[in-house]
């Protein structure tokens, strides 16, 4: 059975009178009680009719969600306040999927995952969706893991750095 941690993500691109709807979503395959901050699942991002996953590729692309939420965080953290990085591209910790922003007119971000493109969003809105993702994760995972594990205290750290740009 799969154990669906759902982090979602919600990014409204209007394009005319249309609004699309990116979520992504943060999986393990078994079902979690006590985990290490190394645990291996996947991400699938789904805009409209799409999904894009990291799950049943081959080579296997399940990757340490912990870790690569933590980099997601100080990655786009970093990507937002700067005006010499064009691009930021996370990659699943211990996997090839990424999801990939890059810089558009404006304070838009093109967003890709997987080498495919979803759409333009709102830079704002983007780290707005990141934050409030990334906390309901922690508040719903970070008592599962150990509490001398390493990764928790680094999750924590960057979480509330990213705070500092919303």
């Amino acid at each position: 059975m799969i154990q669906m941690i759902l982090i979602e993500l919600l990014l409204f691109s209007r394009s005319e009178e249309v609004i699309s709807i990116i979520k992504l979503i943060f999986s393990f395959d078994e079902p979690v009680e006590n985990i290490s901050g190394f645990a291996l699942g996947h991400i699938d991002v789904i805009f409209g009719e799409k999904t894009i996953s990291s799950r049943n590729k081959i080579p296997d692309q399940s990757m340490m969600l912990f870790v690569t939420v933590t980099d997601l965080l100080d990655g786009y953290r970093k990507f937002y306040l700067s005006s010499k990085i064009e691009e930021y591209t996370c990659i699943g910790a211990d996997s090839s999927f990424s999801i990939s922003f890059k810089k558009a007119n404006g304070n838009n971000i093109s967003v890709e995952a997987g080498g495919e493109f979803l759409c333009e969003v709102n830079k704002n809105l983007l780290a707005k969706s990141i934050f409030e993702a990334s906390s309901n994760f922690i508040n719903r995972y970070i008592n599962k893991l150990s509490k001398d594990d390493p990764v928790a205290e680094d999750l924590i750290t960057f979480f509330f750095r990213f705070q500092r740009i919303l």
